[in-house]
């Protein structure tokens, strides 16, 4: 009877492991569809700034050198691996992000390149090279997600929250941008991953690898050295396992904190060599940033937070736009279900998550520079206390459909809310993007040798399309953001206007900046009301627009972070 029952159990346990398996697999599909589908949005012409900018130091800067040349490492001023070497000028170059990615990039690049003998770090071709290295870094961030959320919450938890991380919008978007973004999520939640295991086990093999996947981390961005928290706070919590008092928990903690210290060192070390080797650039650039988010130093990208309110402005973005209603909704519920659990129950799983959550929502909630990006590393903690959450709701009900109506109800919804909002928003890579189809609208009804206006801070129209619709048209630049006296700003925009055949805004960026602020500039405001009622002699032409949605439903993406839709979907 024994050797039966037990075959009848292995059988039921191999049932149920194949069934989390194809489910694992279902999602890590989808989420490749997502991410890879679309990724030349922009047909290479580099409308997202940072991108830009991104892919002209990988041209100009970034090479492996030659064997003959290795000698160049060794010196920081002309390092063909320092993404702040000297200019021409024989000053540091300025850099805004951590180096490990777009090293990763020109060492991968270059290996797989030569079977093609192509550059895949030329201006040309680094951008899409750089998008798929993305894509396949956030299906890892999925996949570590999942492993995370079944060894913590169950295999059910595991699946809602790897569907929701599959699906969320913020996260695809991210990965169509070869930006750092998505870098610092996976090393984040990767680095979480590993100090469950310390946090459970106290396993000193653990302990070195969270320590160097936040070495990474901090490699890739600097701002995320907040994640030492919870690297800290899994250590305590993995050293009071085994401590019989406070005091042996505290030496037993502080001790494996140095032996850690060796690998996150490293790792950083291995990536910001000239960080350490040269650390005038890199602290001036993170001087900078750090005035930048703190709004010391005043930047026109940061204008379009005027007014906003701290937290409340980054919770609704992610809410509404990020994550879709549903699934933010069902976050924040859980996050305050998760603080009641973590301080009553003493759950360390919840401490862990909250351990990175709490800070770092503040760090980004306290910032003048709410970029909607900037909480992507929220996304898989999120979804992985969502997804316990729902399954805990699930199991307390006895087996049945009409006894888990209720919470079955709630988990496709959120799940299917969530994957609702993501395949619209997919729509828009599957559609022409507003500026190359204004450009082509230029090209067929706007006279060669037509002068058109073109706003500083955003991108010149037309764009090039290849033979015969390249150029062509006379430009008048507008610097709205420029601070002048009221008289100033008239007869610029006057001047401006006299020589103008067109207006052209390539996207809301100023038009929807500079009326929150009308203290500043009260003329531009005023222009922009008057443009918009056709009261300046000039009438709308053309509009393009490709907003997420079906067929003729379309969702207006206007009131997001501005950053959210004026790179993909002006």
């Amino acid at each position: 009877m024994l050797p039966a029952t037990m075959t009848t159990l292995n059988r039921l346990r191999l049932l149920s492991l194949s069934r989390f398996q194809f489910a694992v697999l279902g999602i890590l599909i989808i989420a490749a569809v997502f991410r890879f589908y679309g990724q030349d949005w922009d047909d290479s012409h580099y409308f997202h700034p940072d991108e830009r900018f991104i892919a002209t130091v990988m041209d100009n800067r970034l090479k492996l050198p030659s064997l003959t040349n290795v000698s160049t490492l060794l010196d920081p001023a002309n390092s063909p691996l320092n993404t702040r070497a000297d200019s021409e000028d024989g000053e540091p170059q300025s850099f805004a992000y951590g180096s490990l990615p777009f090293i990763v990039a020109t060492v991968t690049g270059a290996v797989i390149g030569v079977p093609f003998d192509t550059d895949l770090t030329s201006y040309e071709h680094v951008g899409a090279f750089g998008r798929v290295l993305n894509a396949i870094v956030d299906l890892g961030t999925v996949l570590i997600v999942i492993l995370f959320a079944r060894r913590a919450f169950g295999q059910l938890a595991a699946i809602i929250a790897g569907a929701l991380t599959a699906t969320s919008v913020i996260l695809i978007q991210l990965a169509h941008f070869f930006t750092v973004d998505t870098w610092v999520t996976f090393f984040t939640i990767a680095s979480l991953y590993a100090c469950l295991h310390v946090a459970q086990r106290f396993d000193l093999r653990w302990s070195l690898t969270a320590a160097a996947l936040g070495g990474a981390a901090l490699a890739t961005k600097a701002s995320v050295g907040i994640l030492a928290i919870p690297i800290l706070v899994a250590t305590l919590l993995g050293a009071r396992t085994l401590a019989r008092s406070h005091g042996e928990t505290v030496t037993l903690a502080a001790k494996r904190i140095a032996i850690s210290a060796a690998p996150a060192v490293a790792v950083f070390v291995l990536f910001e060599p000239y960080a350490i080797w040269r650390p005038g650039p890199f602290i001036d650039d993170i001087r900078t940033q750090w005035e930048i988010v703190n709004g010391h130093f005043d930047v026109p990208f940061t204008r379009q937070f005027i007014g906003t309110i701290s937290g409340v402005n980054e919770i609704e973005n992610l809410v509404l736009w990020g994550l879709a209603p549903a699934f933010g909704i069902a976050a924040l519920i859980a996050t305050f279900i998760g603080i009641w659990w973590a301080i009553s129950q003493r759950d360390t799983r919840y401490i862990l998550l909250l351990a990175w959550i709490i800070p770092y929502f503040y760090v980004i909630a306290s910032s003048e520079a709410r970029f909607l990006r900037y909480a992507a590393p929220l996304v898989p903690p999120l979804a992985m206390i969502v997804g316990h959450q729902l399954s805990v709701w699930w199991y307390r009900h006895a087996p049945g459909l009409r006894n888990r109506l209720a919470p079955t109800t709630a988990i496709v919804m959120v799940t299917g809310i969530t994957l609702a909002w993501s395949l619209a928003f997919m729509t828009v890579y599957a559609g022409t993007h507003p500026r190359v189809a204004a450009s082509e609208w230029i090209y067929e009804n706007v006279e060669p040798g037509a002068t058109l206006t073109h706003e500083l801070w955003d991108d010149r129209l037309p764009v090039a399309l290849g033979p015969g619709r390249s150029g062509g048209y006379e430009h008048v630049s507008m610097d709205l953001y420029a601070d002048q006296s009221n008289d100033e700003a008239l007869d610029h925009i006057a001047d401006t206007l006299q020589q103008a055949d067109y207006i052209i805004l390539a996207s809301q960026r100023l038009s929807h900046s500079i009326p929150r602020s009308p203290w500043r500039y009260p003329v531009q405001s005023a222009y922009y009301r008057l443009l918009e009622q056709e009261k300046l002699g000039y009438e709308l032409a053309h509009e393009s627009t490709n907003y997420p949605g079906f067929g003729a439903f379309r969702v207006n993406t206007l009131r997001a972070d501005e950053s959210f839709s004026v790179y993909d979907h002006p």
